[in-house]
């Protein structure tokens, strides 16, 4: 119903702030006790641990836990349908729609054990059939145990201590430089301690100081045995190499390579149930960056001193973080300029927990994630919005739509092949190639005519741009080309025939009488072009100024003419 687009996420999260993840209604597997087992769950069970779900049904050893999957939701509609409410009995007439559908083969079966007559509508649609959806392992954290977060109350250990609690931790152990400095802050904390998590802070602790470093893993063993520890401390001091000092590294060594380093030294003795040292690195320690030499040397440390623990057979990770996007000490001080020049786009925060989600079931010790800003080079000004969502479909699904008169301009995408994934890469792409901001609701109902609408749109106002452009550097071009005379009169080569009056002659804003070459070849009478550009004319700062300036010399010119004729009637041949 999801992938199908029928169910949205968002009506479920109105319900339930936990509910991240609505796949996987049905379970199978083993108990507790090795009994073969499948049940119902509320979500997530396409996970690989469920704990505290409703009691499960038993199966036999002849069924496959591939088949016994797709068994305890479809029946248990059926039989809550049929027995419960339908008072279904032997004889009894029954109408099934959709019988090809998973509900309606359990209605079938059912139906047919209690003798039961059977009419059976079908859809003869020729749609193509989904896909099996296959389980991925999934990091949980376990009730018991404690969670520490260094630099726990930035941006970025806010969303993973909220990220965490989602996944099942009750114990959590932040610490700060400062404590709690905003209403935000405080809201979280009291949001998950109304969830039944037991969070701790600790300020003004120095991690790369064993003793408080033993303070902190002690705190967090009084709440449990420490699973995890997070360290995504920061402290910035940006200069160029040359005017780096022995301070400046050390200002970010600290919470970084020497917090690190002390909490390795301490945890192998005082965590014997350690299952994860997880510190935060950045794509500046592989890639560098200009100004902040010390940073990425520090968490060039942090990198060697899990690289080392893996090898004495412990864990340890480091993740190269690239630009973050919303949260974090990096958020509000990347330009886009910087990005270019870095090569990589900021990341939203709800990726970058993807990703570590990913991070945490796999056995590496330096992973990175970041969006490649040359990923998407191909559609900069190549790719109108209705191309760029045709590639996109036929990328994913290896079809490709070449004749739009085969698509039903007002048919909704969701009914010509595009499944969630789709949906979410096309939304994405939207808002970061063309700036459009669509609901998940908006893609489920979009067609091909308005992309076309909106694309026509884009086209019209391109042209526009295009056309000004060219305005622009038709000047530009005129002017450079033309020969500068710095006189304020000047006399201009024409046809003059005696008896005719002068005219004068006043230029645009280029302010350069050679504009007029072209023309003054054809004037049959006595030309003079004032002219008043910035090559002739002291700086003014008014065009009162101005005028004043071109007075004095039009009040000579005057002089030495009978009658003073200005006109925007030339004589021409």
């Amino acid at each position: 119903m999801i992938t199908s687009g029928k169910l949205t996420l968002e009506s479920f999260q109105k319900i339930r702030r936990d509910i991240d993840s609505l796949l996987g209604l049905e379970v199978v597997g083993y108990d507790g006790s090795g009994q073969r087992i499948m049940a119902i769950c509320s979500n997530r069970g396409i996970s690989n641990v469920l704990i505290n779900d409703p009691v499960p049904w038993v199966i036999s050893d002849e069924w496959t836990f591939e088949d016994v999957a797709t068994v305890p939701y479809v029946y248990a509609i059926c039989c809550y349908a049929l027995y419960e409410k339908g008072k279904m009995k032997k004889g009894d007439k029954i109408l099934i729609h959709s019988g090809t559908s998973s509900v309606g083969q359990a209605a079938i079966h059912l139906a047919l054990y209690a003798g039961c007559e059977i009419l059976i509508k079908i859809h003869d649609e020729n749609k193509p059939l989904d896909l099996p959806i296959l389980a991925y392992p999934r990091y949980f954290c376990k009730y018991h145990m404690s969670y520490i977060i260094l630099g726990g109350l930035g941006g970025f250990g806010l969303e993973l201590a909220d990220w965490l609690i989602l996944r099942g931790a009750k114990n959590l152990l932040l610490t700060s430089r400062t404590g709690l400095r905003n209403g935000y802050q405080r809201s979280r904390i009291e949001l998950w301690k109304s969830h039944g998590a037991n969070v701790q802070i600790i300020a003004g602790a120095d991690a790369s100081d064993h003793k408080d470093c033993a303070f902190i893993l002690n705190s967090a063993a009084e709440m449990g045995p420490v699973d995890a520890i997070f360290n995504l401390a920061v402290v910035l001091k940006d200069s160029l190499f040359k005017n780096q000092t022995a301070e400046s590294f050390e200002v970010s060594f600290k919470p970084k390579a020497m917090a690190t380093k002390t909490m390795d030294e301490l945890s192998r003795k005082m965590c014997p149930n350690l299952q994860h040292f997880v510190v935060f690195s950045s794509f500046s320690c592989g890639r560098g960056a200009a100004g902040i030499t010390n940073y990425g040397m520090a968490n060039s440390i942090m990198e060697r001193i899990c690289e080392r623990r893996v090898q004495d057979g412990l864990p340890g990770m480091a993740i190269q973080w690239g630009s973050v996007d919303e949260v974090g000490i990096m958020s509000d001080m990347q330009t886009d300029k910087e990005q270019n020049f870095t090569g990589i786009l900021k990341q939203k925060i709800q990726s970058c927990l993807q990703s570590l989600d990913t991070f945490m079931v796999l056995n590496r010790t330096i992973v990175s994630s970041m969006v490649i800003a040359e990923k998407y080079a191909e559609l900069d000004g190549v790719m109108n919005i209705l191309d760029t969502v045709t590639s996109i479909m036929g990328n994913l699904f290896f079809i490709r739509v070449k004749d739009m008169k085969m698509v039903g301009l007002r048919t909704p995408l969701s009914e010509i092949g595009m499944d969630s994934m789709m949906a979410v890469e096309i939304q994405q792409t939207l808002e970061r190639k063309f700036d459009i901001n669509f609901t998940t609701q908006d893609i489920q109902n979009l067609t091909f005519e308005k992309l076309r609408n909106i694309a026509d749109k884009d086209k019209c106002s391109e042209q526009t741009k295009i056309l000004d452009l060219a305005c622009v550097k038709f000047m530009i071009h005129l002017v450079s080309n033309l020969d500068i005379v710095s006189d304020i009169c000047l006399e201009m080569t024409t046809r003059n025939e005696a008896g005719k009056k002068q005219i004068f002659l006043l230029p645009g804003i280029e302010g350069c009488g050679s504009v007029f070459n072209s023309l003054a070849s054809k004037i049959k009478v006595l030309v003079t072009c004032l002219q008043h550009g910035a090559n002739n004319i002291p700086m003014c700062e008014s065009v009162l100024q101005s005028a004043a300036t071109l007075l004095s010399v039009r009040i000579d010119i005057i002089g030495k003419l009978s009658v003073p004729y200005f006109s925007d009637r030339i004589p021409l041949d």
